[in-house]
Protein backbone atom coordinates (compact mmCIF):
# COMPACT_ATOMS: atom_id res chain seq x y z
CA UNK A 1 0.00 0.00 0.00
CA UNK A 2 1.19 3.49 -0.02
CA UNK A 3 3.68 4.89 2.03
CA UNK A 4 1.89 5.97 5.41
CA UNK A 5 4.24 8.88 5.40
CA UNK A 6 3.01 10.44 2.17
CA UNK A 7 0.37 13.31 2.74
CA UNK A 8 -2.75 12.85 0.89
CA UNK A 9 -2.29 15.65 -1.34
CA UNK A 10 1.03 13.73 -2.03
CA UNK A 11 -1.33 10.45 -2.71
CA UNK A 12 -0.88 9.08 -6.39
CA UNK A 13 -3.67 9.76 -8.74
CA UNK A 14 -4.30 5.97 -9.72
CA UNK A 15 -2.92 3.12 -7.59
CA UNK A 16 -3.03 -0.69 -8.82
CA UNK A 17 -4.78 -3.40 -6.37
CA UNK A 18 -1.03 -4.13 -4.74
CA UNK A 19 -0.92 -0.48 -4.34
CA UNK A 20 1.44 0.55 -6.33
CA UNK A 21 1.75 4.08 -7.66
CA UNK A 22 1.52 4.39 -11.23
CA UNK A 23 2.78 7.59 -12.97
CA UNK A 24 0.79 10.13 -14.13
CA UNK A 25 0.71 12.26 -17.74
CA UNK A 26 -0.95 14.53 -19.42
CA UNK A 27 -4.95 13.59 -19.40
CA UNK A 28 -6.37 11.33 -22.40
CA UNK A 29 -9.50 11.69 -24.61
CA UNK A 30 -12.41 9.93 -22.87
CA UNK A 31 -15.92 8.52 -24.06
CA UNK A 32 -19.01 7.66 -22.35
CA UNK A 33 -21.15 4.69 -22.64
CA UNK A 34 -24.66 5.00 -21.23
CA UNK A 35 -28.26 3.45 -21.59
CA UNK A 36 -31.04 5.94 -20.30
CA UNK A 37 -34.33 6.16 -20.29
CA UNK A 38 -36.75 9.16 -21.97
CA UNK A 39 -36.29 11.21 -18.96
CA UNK A 40 -32.76 10.55 -18.24
CA UNK A 41 -32.63 7.43 -15.83
CA UNK A 42 -30.23 4.87 -15.96
CA UNK A 43 -30.74 3.16 -12.80
CA UNK A 44 -32.71 1.97 -9.68
CA UNK A 45 -31.70 0.54 -6.23
CA UNK A 46 -28.00 -0.06 -7.70
CA UNK A 47 -29.26 -2.06 -10.57
CA UNK A 48 -30.54 -1.79 -13.97
CA UNK A 49 -34.70 -1.80 -13.90
CA UNK A 50 -34.76 -3.30 -17.46
CA UNK A 51 -33.22 -6.04 -19.54
CA UNK A 52 -31.79 -5.39 -22.83
CA UNK A 53 -29.82 -8.39 -24.34
CA UNK A 54 -28.66 -6.47 -27.29
CA UNK A 55 -27.63 -3.14 -25.06
CA UNK A 56 -25.48 -5.68 -23.15
CA UNK A 57 -23.75 -7.09 -26.41
CA UNK A 58 -23.42 -3.18 -27.93
CA UNK A 59 -21.54 -2.51 -24.37
CA UNK A 60 -19.48 -5.49 -25.04
CA UNK A 61 -18.49 -4.75 -28.63
CA UNK A 62 -17.79 -1.05 -28.04
CA UNK A 63 -15.87 -0.82 -24.71
CA UNK A 64 -13.72 -3.68 -26.33
CA UNK A 65 -12.89 -2.26 -29.76
CA UNK A 66 -9.75 -1.71 -30.19
CA UNK A 67 -8.23 -0.26 -34.41
CA UNK A 68 -6.01 -2.94 -35.69
CA UNK A 69 -3.12 -0.91 -36.05
CA UNK A 70 -2.97 -0.85 -31.84
CA UNK A 71 -2.20 -4.34 -31.52
CA UNK A 72 -1.20 -5.27 -27.75
CA UNK A 73 -3.50 -2.16 -26.68
CA UNK A 74 -6.67 -2.54 -24.56
CA UNK A 75 -9.41 -0.01 -23.58
CA UNK A 76 -10.05 0.63 -19.73
CA UNK A 77 -13.44 1.26 -18.39
CA UNK A 78 -13.97 4.07 -16.11
CA UNK A 79 -16.69 3.26 -13.11
CA UNK A 80 -17.68 4.62 -9.75
CA UNK A 81 -17.61 2.44 -6.64
CA UNK A 82 -21.60 1.10 -6.91
CA UNK A 83 -21.36 0.48 -10.48
CA UNK A 84 -18.60 -1.81 -9.77
CA UNK A 85 -20.89 -3.29 -7.33
CA UNK A 86 -23.53 -3.63 -9.11
CA UNK A 87 -21.62 -5.77 -11.52
CA UNK A 88 -22.17 -9.23 -10.59
CA UNK A 89 -18.99 -11.00 -8.75
CA UNK A 90 -18.31 -13.73 -11.78
CA UNK A 91 -18.16 -10.73 -14.29
CA UNK A 92 -15.74 -8.10 -12.64
CA UNK A 93 -13.78 -7.21 -13.34
CA UNK A 94 -15.11 -6.85 -16.87
CA UNK A 95 -12.85 -9.31 -18.67
CA UNK A 96 -10.36 -7.76 -21.93
CA UNK A 97 -10.30 -4.60 -20.31
CA UNK A 98 -8.61 -2.43 -17.96
CA UNK A 99 -10.74 -1.68 -14.90
CA UNK A 100 -10.82 1.09 -13.10
CA UNK A 101 -12.88 1.97 -9.58
CA UNK A 102 -13.02 5.32 -8.24
CA UNK A 103 -13.13 6.26 -4.55
CA UNK A 104 -12.10 9.02 -2.45
CA UNK A 105 -10.21 6.84 -0.08
CA UNK A 106 -7.63 6.46 -2.31
CA UNK A 107 -5.91 9.46 -1.13
CA UNK A 108 -5.79 8.36 3.04
CA UNK A 109 -2.34 7.48 3.99
CA UNK A 110 -3.32 3.77 4.96
CA UNK A 111 -5.40 3.01 2.13
CA UNK A 112 -5.48 -0.44 0.94
CA UNK A 113 -7.49 -1.33 -2.13
CA UNK A 114 -10.10 -4.01 -1.41
CA UNK A 115 -10.43 -4.91 -5.24
CA UNK A 116 -9.01 -7.82 -7.29
CA UNK A 117 -5.15 -7.49 -8.67
CA UNK A 118 -5.01 -6.01 -11.52
CA UNK A 119 -8.15 -3.28 -10.84
CA UNK A 120 -6.72 -0.10 -10.51
CA UNK A 121 -8.49 2.72 -7.96
CA UNK A 122 -8.42 6.88 -8.50
CA UNK A 123 -9.51 9.53 -7.16
CA UNK A 124 -11.76 10.93 -10.25
CA UNK A 125 -12.29 10.44 -13.97
CA UNK A 126 -9.79 13.17 -14.40
CA UNK A 127 -7.35 11.92 -12.21
CA UNK A 128 -7.79 8.15 -13.76
CA UNK A 129 -7.93 9.37 -17.93
CA UNK A 130 -4.52 11.41 -16.99
CA UNK A 131 -2.62 8.34 -15.71
CA UNK A 132 -4.26 5.94 -18.40
CA UNK A 133 -3.10 8.26 -21.21
CA UNK A 134 0.38 7.65 -19.49
CA UNK A 135 0.39 3.85 -20.37
CA UNK A 136 1.57 2.76 -23.76
CA UNK A 137 -1.32 -0.24 -23.92
CA UNK A 138 -4.08 1.27 -23.30
CA UNK A 139 -6.55 2.43 -26.69
CA UNK A 140 -9.78 3.82 -25.59
CA UNK A 141 -11.05 4.77 -22.45
CA UNK A 142 -14.85 4.78 -21.36
CA UNK A 143 -16.46 5.93 -18.37
CA UNK A 144 -19.22 3.84 -17.46
CA UNK A 145 -20.99 4.87 -14.76
CA UNK A 146 -22.60 5.90 -12.39
CA UNK A 147 -24.37 9.21 -12.21
CA UNK A 148 -21.46 11.15 -10.34
CA UNK A 149 -18.85 9.53 -12.68
CA UNK A 150 -20.90 10.90 -15.68
CA UNK A 151 -21.26 14.06 -14.21
CA UNK A 152 -17.42 14.66 -13.85
CA UNK A 153 -16.74 12.62 -17.50
CA UNK A 154 -19.17 14.92 -19.37
CA UNK A 155 -17.85 18.61 -18.12
CA UNK A 156 -14.27 17.26 -19.36
CA UNK A 157 -12.96 18.91 -22.17
CA UNK A 158 -11.50 15.67 -22.97
CA UNK A 159 -14.75 14.17 -23.11
CA UNK A 160 -14.84 12.93 -26.88
CA UNK A 161 -17.50 10.92 -27.64
CA UNK A 162 -21.05 9.88 -25.71
CA UNK A 163 -22.78 6.72 -26.96
CA UNK A 164 -26.13 6.39 -25.63
CA UNK A 165 -28.80 3.90 -25.75
CA UNK A 166 -31.56 5.48 -26.05
CA UNK A 167 -34.93 3.49 -24.12
CA UNK A 168 -38.02 4.86 -25.69
CA UNK A 169 -39.85 4.35 -22.06
CA UNK A 170 -40.04 6.45 -18.55
CA UNK A 171 -39.13 3.75 -16.02
CA UNK A 172 -39.30 4.21 -12.31
CA UNK A 173 -35.33 4.98 -11.83
CA UNK A 174 -33.31 7.08 -8.73
CA UNK A 175 -30.10 7.43 -10.59
CA UNK A 176 -30.14 9.71 -13.58
CA UNK A 177 -27.58 10.94 -16.33
CA UNK A 178 -26.42 14.80 -15.98
CA UNK A 179 -27.52 17.27 -18.80
CA UNK A 180 -24.62 17.96 -21.24
CA UNK A 181 -23.69 21.17 -23.16
CA UNK A 182 -25.53 19.65 -26.71
CA UNK A 183 -23.98 22.33 -28.26
CA UNK A 184 -20.29 21.11 -28.20
CA UNK A 185 -21.18 18.01 -29.90
CA UNK A 186 -22.77 16.52 -32.90
CA UNK A 187 -25.07 13.31 -33.53
CA UNK A 188 -22.54 10.94 -35.38
CA UNK A 189 -24.67 7.89 -35.93
CA UNK A 190 -27.71 6.95 -35.16
CA UNK A 191 -28.95 3.44 -35.19
CA UNK A 192 -32.71 1.87 -36.70
CA UNK A 193 -34.98 1.63 -34.50
CA UNK A 194 -35.76 -1.94 -32.65
CA UNK A 195 -37.93 -2.90 -29.62
CA UNK A 196 -37.06 -6.09 -27.12
CA UNK A 197 -40.49 -7.55 -25.11
CA UNK A 198 -42.39 -3.97 -26.40
CA UNK A 199 -39.43 -1.99 -24.92
CA UNK A 200 -38.12 0.67 -27.93
CA UNK A 201 -34.32 1.57 -28.22
CA UNK A 202 -31.75 2.79 -30.43
CA UNK A 203 -28.50 3.33 -30.15
CA UNK A 204 -26.69 6.98 -30.46
CA UNK A 205 -23.02 8.15 -30.97
CA UNK A 206 -22.86 12.07 -30.05
CA UNK A 207 -19.01 13.59 -31.01
CA UNK A 208 -17.24 16.61 -29.88
CA UNK A 209 -17.45 19.36 -32.50
CA UNK A 210 -15.85 21.87 -30.88
CA UNK A 211 -12.74 23.29 -32.98
CA UNK A 212 -9.50 22.37 -30.65
CA UNK A 213 -6.79 21.12 -32.28
CA UNK A 214 -6.52 18.20 -30.37
CA UNK A 215 -9.95 17.14 -30.97
CA UNK A 216 -9.72 17.57 -34.54
CA UNK A 217 -7.01 15.10 -34.71
CA UNK A 218 -8.72 12.32 -32.70
CA UNK A 219 -12.08 12.68 -35.17
CA UNK A 220 -9.79 12.48 -38.30
CA UNK A 221 -11.11 8.79 -38.72
CA UNK A 222 -13.80 6.66 -37.46
CA UNK A 223 -12.74 5.65 -33.96
CA UNK A 224 -12.90 1.65 -33.57
CA UNK A 225 -15.39 2.26 -31.17
CA UNK A 226 -17.54 4.32 -33.44
CA UNK A 227 -16.86 1.43 -36.04
CA UNK A 228 -18.73 -1.00 -33.95
CA UNK A 229 -21.28 0.41 -32.46
CA UNK A 230 -22.39 0.97 -36.59
CA UNK A 231 -20.03 3.68 -37.99
CA UNK A 232 -20.37 7.25 -38.06
CA UNK A 233 -23.39 8.87 -40.55
CA UNK A 234 -24.19 4.87 -41.12
CA UNK A 235 -28.62 5.01 -40.51
CA UNK A 236 -27.84 8.97 -39.71
CA UNK A 237 -31.88 9.68 -39.38
CA UNK A 238 -32.58 13.05 -42.65
CA UNK A 239 -33.37 15.28 -39.79
CA UNK A 240 -30.38 14.82 -37.98
CA UNK A 241 -28.28 14.58 -41.16
CA UNK A 242 -30.34 18.34 -41.85
CA UNK A 243 -29.32 19.57 -38.30
CA UNK A 244 -25.25 18.42 -38.76
CA UNK A 245 -25.31 20.65 -41.80
CA UNK A 246 -27.29 23.97 -40.45
CA UNK A 247 -25.01 23.46 -37.21
CA UNK A 248 -22.15 23.44 -39.58
CA UNK A 249 -22.88 26.59 -41.73
CA UNK A 250 -23.72 28.54 -38.29
CA UNK A 251 -20.28 27.68 -37.23
CA UNK A 252 -17.84 28.19 -40.37
CA UNK A 253 -20.28 29.69 -42.72
CA UNK A 254 -20.54 29.00 -46.98
CA UNK A 255 -17.47 28.99 -49.18
CA UNK A 256 -18.80 31.15 -52.14
CA UNK A 257 -16.81 31.54 -55.18
CA UNK A 258 -16.69 35.48 -56.40
CA UNK A 259 -17.94 35.62 -59.65
CA UNK A 260 -17.22 39.28 -59.85
CA UNK A 261 -13.44 39.28 -59.46
CA UNK A 262 -14.01 42.61 -56.99
CA UNK A 263 -14.04 40.83 -53.83
CA UNK A 264 -17.38 41.75 -53.32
Amino acid sequence: SPSPTLRAAEQPALVSAAGTAICAAKMASVSVIVATTSKGGIGKDGALPWRLPEDMAHFKRVTMAVEEGQKGKVNAVIMGRKTWDSIPEKFRPLPGRINVVLTSKVAAPDFVSPYPEGVLVASSVAAAAETLGARADVAEIFVIGGQAAYQEAVELPGCERIFITRIGKDIECDAFFPAFDESKFRIAHVSKSRSHKELPYDFVVYERSDASAEGARLRKEVSASVAAAGGAGQFLHEEYQYLNAIREIIEKGISMEDRTGVGT
